[in-house]
C-alpha cells in the first residue's frame, strides 16, 4: 500500500480539551519529531489508550512511519491498513486526533524528553478543534499527497468521484462515547504516572524525611530563641532585684547608722543630765556609757533609781574624824562615784 502524507497536529491554543486547555507551540512539534523512533499506531477512537479495559479491541488502522514539520503543522507519512483505508473511503471516520505526552519520561534514563507522539486515532469527534476532514475531494491532495483512486486501487477498490463532499465544519460538541474514550485514555496515562511515582518513591520518602527534620530543626530553633528571650527577661529581673536589694541594704545600713548616732546622742544627753543632777560624777561617764551600750533600758532604769543630789565634787569629800570616819559610804555614793 502506498504511503500517504497527512496533517496530525497544528500550532495553536485549544481551550476545550476534556482534560483542560493547552497550547501547542513549534517547540512541541520539534520535540515530537526528535522523539519519534519507531512506528506510531493509528487506531480507531483511541482504542490503544484504553486497551487494558477491552483487550483485543485496539486494532491498527495504519502506521505512522515518519513525521515532519512545515508552517506550524505536524505531518505524518502513513501506511494505511485496509481497514483504515476502507473506513476513510466509506466516510465512517473523517478526522484524526493525536495523543500527545507533554512530559514524556525516558524510563531507561529517568529524564523528561518533552513532547512525545504516543498514538493517533481515527475519530469523528477530535479533541483538537479545527482539524480538516481526512477524505474530502477538495482537499485530499493537500492531506494525502495522492489521489483517492491511488489509495483505493492499492486495496482493489474504486472511488465514487461523483459523491458529494460532506461538510468540513467541526462538531461543536463531543459525543458521550468520545468523552468516555478520552477519560479512558486519561486513566491509562494515570497508571503510567503511578509507575513513575513508584519509581521515585524512595526519593519522595527521603525528601519527606528531610522536610520533617527541617521542620523539627526550625521548631527547635524557635524554642531555643524563646528560651533565650526568657533567659534575658530573667536576667533583667535578676539585675532589677539585685539593684533593689542593694538599695534596701544601703537604706538599712544608713538607718542603722542613724539609730546608732541617735542612741549615742541620747546616752550622752542622759549621762550629762545625771552628772548635773548629782547622780553620777563626770569621771564615771565612760563606765555608764558602756553599760548603756550593752543594755540601754537596764542602764537607764538603774540610773533613774539613783536620787538626784546636786552636782557632786569631782573627788571624794573627806569625812570628819570619829565614828563617821570609819563608816562605809552608801551604795548610792558608790554608784555615783563609779565604785
Amino acid at each position: 500500500m502506498a504511503d500517504t502524507k497527512i496533517q496530525i497536529a497544528e500550532v495553536g491554543y485549544y481551550p476545550d480539551h476534556p482534560q483542560g486547555p493547552y497550547r501547542l507551540i513549534q517547540e512541541n512539534l520539534d520535540e515530537m519529531i526528535e522523539s519519534f523512533t519507531q512506528d506510531v499506531v493509528i487506531d480507531f477512537d483511541h482504542a490503544t489508550e484504553y486497551a487494558f479495559l477491552n483487550p483485543g479491541t485496539a486494532k491498527a488502522a495504519g502506521w505512522i512511519k515518519s513525521v515532519s514539520s512545515e508552517d506550524g503543522k505536524l505531518w505524518a507519512n502513513v501506511e494505511w491498513n485496509p481497514s483504515g483505508a476502507s473506513a476513510i473511503d466509506e466516510r465512517e471516520y473523517r478526522y484524526l486526533s493525536p495523543v500527545i505526552d507533554f512530559d514524556q519520561m525516558d524510563w531507561e534514563t529517568g529524564y523528561l524528553t518533552g513532547c512525545n507522539l504516543r498514538s493517533v486515532a481515527l475519530t469523528n469527534t477530535p479533541a483538537m478543534e479545527g482539524m480538516k476532514p481526512l477524505f474530502n475531494s477538495a482537499t485530499l491532495g493537500v492531506y494525502a499527497g495522492v489521489s483517492a483512486q491511488t489509495i483505493l486501487n492499492s486495496r482493489g477498490a474504486t472511488a465514487n468521484a461523483g459523491q458529494s463532499s460532506p461538510s468540513t465544519k467541526t462538531p461543536a460538541k463531543r459525543t458521550q462515547n468520545s468523552m468516555s474514550n478520552e477519560r479512558a485514555g486519561f486513566w491509562n496515562r494515570f497508571t503510567k504516572t503511578a509507575k513513575l511515582n513508584t519509581a521515585v518513591a524512595d526519593d519522595v520518602d527521603v525528601l519527606a524525611e528531610t522536610q520533617h527534620l527541617v521542620s523539627r530543626a526550625e521548631t527547635a530553633e524557635a524554642k531555643l530563641a524563646e528560651a533565650h528571650a526568657t533567659m534575658a527577661t530573667l536576667e533583667a529581673e535578676k539585675a532589677e532585684m539585685a539593684a533593689k536589694i542593694a538599695t534596701f541594704e544601703a537604706a538599712q545600713e544608713a538607718a542603722t547608722q542613724a539609730a546608732a548616732t541617735a542612741q549615742a546622742t541620747e546616752i550622752d544627753t542622759i549621762l550629762n543630765s545625771a552628772v548635773t543632777d548629782g547622780r553620777i560624777v563626770d569621771a564615771s561617764k565612760p563606765d555608764w556609757k558602756s553599760r548603756f551600750e550593752a543594755d540601754f533600758e537596764g542602764a537607764k532604769t538603774l540610773l533613774n533609781s539613783i536620787p538626784a543630789r546636786g552636782k557632786l565634787p569631782a573627788t571624794r569629800v573627806n569625812a570628819p574624824q570619829g565614828r563617821m570616819a570609819n563608816s562605809k559610804p552608801s551604795k548610792y555614793v558608790q554608784y555615783a562615784k563609779g565604785e
